[in-house]
């Protein structure tokens, strides 16, 4: 991601200067199948930050995406498609890092248009992903260049073949196919995706900026999100409750069922039934009704004793 401006006269515009437009370019580096390169989008001043611009351009992306893989074909001649394993990787800043944009993925989920949405965001400082180097020779190309007379003509420079003779380094060894941009397109319109998204929210989560991996899917119909602090961590949290066992096994009904895994708990699930939750057996109430009991059993046991015994006693006459 860079900011420039045009018109651009010389090495650089002073920050007083109100007669040009700043273009934010935001590259996105794809790895799908045979699609390996960059799609950058570029906005001008119009367009404000923030999770908007993320969403839309992660939006555009994976539409991109599946345009340029039904161009290509299996060994059946078959169109390819996107896969359901959506595997996406981020700064770890603010503008990446909120309930929107996670919203916007359990959206993704829930709605089935992927399988699973995992996404990994850079630990702050070790930033260095293979994108930034192309934005540093992107970069240079810009600022070399001794006049860009407007967005059109930034958008014309991303697109040069000449970006192709800067290029240096091991990642970089494929040269016209890795380095010159699949994609350069200006993004005209963002959606207020906060706005419709803001009664989803759950206000009640908290520290979410600290994980650096997050992983969304579907679980029991119903988008779950779970979190680890580094990729490197395999436990995802939190534990998911133990799943309910299958009662097709062995010819009975009765299986043990966690009541975490049910939503509402086990009071719900009893009126879902038609039962009725029992109460603490040692209340006041249930004492109560047990001195009744074991007084009526009482008298009942005492009677029966009396007439047996006054059987014996006329058998005996």
């Amino acid at each position: 991601m860079m900011k420039g401006n045009t018109p651009k006269k010389g090495s650089r515009n002073s920050k007083g200067d109100n007669t040009h437009i700043t273009s934010r370019i935001i590259g996105v580096e794809v790895h799908c199948g045979p699609i390996h390169g960059t799609f950058l989008y570029y906005t001008d001043n119009l367009v404000s930050g923030g999770a908007n611009i993320i969403i839309e351009v992660t939006r555009q992306a994976i539409l991109d995406l599946q345009d340029l893989l039904k161009e290509k074909k299996d060994h059946c001649e078959r169109a390819l498609d996107v896969p359901d394993y959506l595997i996406l990787q981020f700064d770890n800043c603010g503008e990446n890092k909120n309930k929107f944009v996670f919203a916007y993925f359990s959206l993704l989920v829930q709605d089935r248009h992927f399988r699973v949405v995992e996404v990994f965001f850079l630990i702050v400082g070790h930033t260095h992903a293979s994108i930034d180097q192309y934005f540093s020779i992107l970069s240079k190309l810009i600022w070399s260049s001794e006049f860009v007379g407007s967005p059109l003509a930034l958008e014309a420079l991303l697109k040069k073949e000449g970006l192709v003779k800067n290029l240096s380094g091991k990642s970089w060894e494929k040269g016209a196919e890795r380095a010159k941009p699949l994609i350069v397109r200006k993004l005209s319109v963002v959606y207020d995706m906060k706005t419709a998204l803001n009664p989803l929210i759950n206000k009640t989560i908290k520290y979410y900026p600290i994980p650096h991996r997050f992983r969304f899917e579907l679980y029991h119909n119903v988008c779950a999100m779970q979190y680890s602090l580094f990729s490197t961590h395999q436990t995802l949290l939190p534990l998911r409750p133990e799943k309910v066992p299958d009662l097709s096994v062995e010819d009975t009904l009765d299986c043990e069922i966690n009541f975490l895994s049910l939503v509402g708990g086990e009071e719900a699930f009893l009126k879902a039934c038609g039962a009725t939750a029992l109460s603490n057996p040692l209340s006041r109430p249930n004492q109560e009704a047990l001195k009744v009991n074991l007084a009526i059993i009482c008298n009942v046991y005492l009677l029966t004793s009396f007439m047996v015994f006054y059987l014996l006693f006329l058998c005996n006459i």
